[in-house]
């Protein structure tokens, strides 16, 4: 059993999402650097769709690759062979030696997360942002171009939505902006009027009002 299955779904889903935030802190630090110095080169843009390619061309088409190369059992000097032996004539200088610095910290467990900061900086750079959508059943395209649409006005850049389904929301929306979760579901409603009677229940009780006195005043 998890170390979380334990806790109740609000809080389990906030821990986790406390966890993915922490991963992106330091996924951010390495695509920070990662950018500059291909910015360096003049070469953003290839880097980028070299990163882009190792995620979907080799480590989704190849889980083994994936295992291997974050396993902590491999020496950081065998990974840094074999990156040699892939990449040496196939890609930028950049972006292999910018996996050779994260076989030797130890940190190729973070491809993915480092791949999509990437991809995250280079959107805003295009004055896109990417906004993660949670709803409780699969949204149609008409009701995604309804939501691109509003939050395009409300943040006044191109929104890049990524759809998600979570059953717990029972209804209504979550949007996810970077580290910040932005909750207008009806779980999230009720839950907030749940605690509002509760504090008025709890209000009454402490305070109770005095009876009315039946003495007549002169």
């Amino acid at each position: 059993m998890s170390q979380f299955e334990c806790l109740p779904e609000p809080l389990r889903q906030a821990t986790s999402w406390q966890q993915e935030v922490t991963v992106e802190h330091i996924a951010d630090v390495y695509a920070q650097a990662i950018l500059a110095a291909a910015d360096g080169e003049g070469l953003a843009q290839t880097v980028l769709e070299e990163f882009d390619s190792l995620v979907e061309d080799l480590l989704d088409r190849c889980p083994l690759w994936e295992e291997v190369l974050s396993s902590p059992r491999i020496p950081p000097e065998e990974k840094i062979a074999m990156l040699e032996r892939i990449f040496h004539a196939r890609a930028s200088r950049v972006f292999l030696e910018s996996l050779k610095t994260l076989a030797r910290r130890g940190r190729l467990d973070l491809l993915r997360p480092i791949q999509k900061r990437l991809r995250h900086l280079w959107q805003q750079r295009q004055h896109q942002i990417q906004v993660q959508v949670y709803s409780a059943v699969p949204l149609e395209p008409a009701e995604l171009e309804q939501i691109r649409l509003a939050l395009r006005k409300k943040l006044a850049a191109e929104p890049i939505l990524v759809p998600q389904v979570d059953p717990q929301l029972i209804g209504g929306l979550v949007f996810r902006i970077g580290d910040v979760i932005y909750d207008a579901s009806i779980a999230h409603q009720l839950d907030w009027l749940r605690h509002r009677i509760l504090k008025q229940m709890e209000q009454k009780v402490s305070s109770p009002q005095e009876p009315p006195s039946s003495a007549k005043s002169f």
